[in-house]
């Protein structure tokens, strides 16, 4: 889901030193090599800067923090080597000699990770599909509470293949296939697919449907069981505007299969404009081919975002903490039957892993507390400034306390793990 600002990590960073008086903001007026930081607005005499740190915030080697070891006092100042040459036009902090920049991120870290119970992020999951048989899930993605869980009572888009029996327009060398009334997800039968083979790019089977245009539709799912494991892209669904599969109008490759477990697949398709005529749907097995026995049920094109949302009630599930998941009741798993399912709830905020990345709590709080926190371990002066400058830490603790009251209220009924 979108964060609350587009505020990064770089924009923070910086916002805070500006606010303590420990970074000067610059551009490189010309390239010169790995261990040359040239930007001729920068004022001092010769070695004035020696021991601060420089921070490139753009360029090829953006992130990376190098000392200054002298300076010319014309601007040009030299660093510890970096990875290549720092080029012209690419921005930089350089940070006094008590601030290194680094820290300051651990500090935005530490901001992050110190927030109360409401500072959380709100947050959605749409991987998970119901099925009547199966009642506990676990917390899917990185949520750790959700405030409701919504299902799709109806879906836009068109049914391919039942797969409720064998596809009988082409089957391939060393496969044979045939209706399992036993092992099915959806209906009463899938088709099961034996394969003994070794050949990649082979198509297994494949099935022939009226043409119909499904330019309009975005994803594919279905269901699918391996008897093997299979890495992501092993086996391919092709949708073909020809007959027997033969040549890929679009395909969606089948994600990663744990053995002898049914997984629900909905994956984005490649080239939805191109089908308007889609005559044939088959199954490929693309790499690592070798023999297996697949099921497969229920193949269909959908629009997302579209369809028939409605919720279900907060008594017809609840969350089991030591487990990590959420339960339905069985009065719920009539109500979903076989659906996919919108969880949303909350997650904790991500910590930052580069300069770009954003400030998912607000930022206001963030740079708040870490200027609090500079204030008496990034600045430097006199023992007779250091009251002010606790004063001044204690102004922007404040700041940081009125910014966290600020922080969304957490949805009434919401459960945590």
């Amino acid at each position: 889901m979108a964060v609350m600002q587009a505020i990064t990590r770089v924009d923070t960073r910086q916002a805070a030193g500006e606010e303590l008086g420990v970074v000067y903001i610059g551009l490189t007026t010309s390239g010169v090599d790995t261990s040359s930081v040239v930007d001729t607005n920068i004022i001092g005499g010769t070695n004035d800067h020696v021991g601060k740190w420089v921070r490139l915030t753009s360029g090829s080697y953006a992130g990376e923090t190098q000392r200054v070891t002298a300076f010319n006092g014309a601007g040009d100042l030299s660093t510890n080597a970096f990875s290549g040459t720092v080029a012209s036009g690419v921005t930089f902090e350089l940070w006094e000699a008590q601030a290194d920049p680094r820290q300051v991120d651990r500090m935005i870290n530490t901001a992050i990770t110190q927030r109360t119970a409401r500072g959380v992020v709100v947050d959605e999951d749409i991987s998970l599909h119901s099925h009547s048989r199966t009642s506990s899930y676990a917390l899917p993605g990185s949520l750790i509470g959700i405030s409701s869980i919504k299902y799709r009572a109806s879906f836009v888009g068109e049914l391919l293949s039942d797969t409720q029996s064998a596809w009988n327009e082409s089957t391939g060398a060393n496969t044979t296939t045939s209706t399992d009334t036993e092992d099915y997800r959806y209906g009463g039968s899938s088709m099961r697919i034996d394969y003994t083979g070794s050949t990649n790019g082979v198509i297994l089977t494949s099935q022939a449907v009226t043409s119909t245009n499904i330019s309009g539709h975005d994803y594919c799912e279905f269901w699918i069981k391996a008897d093997t494991v299979t890495a992501a892209a092993d086996l391919r669904l092709v949708l073909s505007a020809s007959a027997n599969g033969g040549a890929e109008t679009d395909y969606v490759d089948v994600p990663a299969l744990t053995a002898r477990t049914w997984t629900f697949v909905r994956v984005a398709l490649n080239n939805p404009e191109n089908n308007t005529a889609i005559i044939s749907v088959a199954l490929e097995y693309n790499a690592n081919a070798k023999a297996n026995t697949i099921w497969l049920n229920w193949v269909k094109v959908t629009t997302d975002n579209m369809g028939n949302w409605e919720t279900l009630q907060q008594s017809q599930w609840d969350i089991d903490s030591e487990a990590n998941e959420f339960r339905i009741t069985s009065d719920g798993r009539h109500t979903l039957g076989d659906s996919l399912l919108n969880v949303i709830g909350y997650r904790l905020p991500a910590l930052p892993s580069s300069d770009s990345s954003p400030i998912e709590l607000s930022p206001d709080l963030i740079k708040a507390r870490v200027i609090s926190h500079g204030k008496m371990s990034l600045t430097q002066g006199a023992k007779t400034e250091r009251d002010n400058l606790r004063q001044d830490a204690e102004y922007w603790e404040r700041q940081a306390s009125t910014a966290e009251v600020g922080l969304p209220l957490i949805k009434a009924g919401t459960k945590f793990s």
